[in-house]
């Protein structure tokens, strides 16, 4: 991720984060095509309207978006990453990883990055496992997930919208107790088929 992409993509954070949505924590969806439930979740309005709802006002979510068509129709699809044609796609995934982490990791997919933007820049990260099991079970899970994060940074008030890393020690403190919550220190592996575009619900 060179400098010019990274400028790029904070500048879309920052906008969030001063503009009308006024957004106090960021998460990345991080799935691929070998995740069926997590794909058929994403495709079913009636489960995204609700993850939409669940996730609050202040919560941004980003996610994968494998329908070029969709994408270059949808108002709300964010470019992060401009993919060269000789890149691979899981080059092109790794780099909007590394962008966000700045640190080599390794989980088994499909997970959620939960992190925060601190002075035009991302200060903080964590990493949440998602455990596919079948298309409810796994909106109950990712439902629970951006539910505790919205409840974390509810009753932020305005004039503490400032203090990001404390708001997102919140939002640690909230997911304390959580077993899929994984502390992260190997190296990234891209083994995957992995899906180019990404939205923001």
């Amino acid at each position: 991720m060179n400098d010019v992409e990274r400028k790029k993509f904070l500048k879309h954070l920052e906008k969030l984060i001063s503009g009308d949505m006024e957004a106090l924590v960021f998460a990345f969806i991080v799935y691929d095509k070998k995740a069926p439930f997590i794909r058929n979740i994403l495709e079913n309005k009636n489960y995204l309207d609700a993850l939409h709802y669940d996730s609050g006002e202040r919560l941004a979510v980003y996610y994968l978006e494998d329908d070029q068509e969709q994408a270059d129709s949808d108002d709300h699809l964010i470019y992060l990453v401009e993919r060269p044609d000789n890149e691979t796609l899981q080059s092109s995934y790794s780099r909007i990883l590394n962008l966000i982490t700045r640190k080599p990791i390794s989980t088994p997919w499909p997970f959620l990055v939960i992190y925060q933007v601190v002075n035009e820049d991302i200060s903080d990260f964590m990493i949440v496992q998602i455990d596919e099991k079948s298309d409810a079970e796994t909106f109950n899970q990712l439902d629970h997930y951006l539910k505790l994060v919205a409840y974390a940074i509810k009753n932020v008030s305005k004039e503490n919208f400032c203090n990001r890393e404390e708001i997102f020690e919140l939002v640690k403190k909230e997911f304390k107790n959580e077993k899929a919550w994984i502390s992260i220190k190997k190296g990234i592996k891209f083994t995957k088929d992995l899906i180019p575009f990404i939205s923001l619900f």
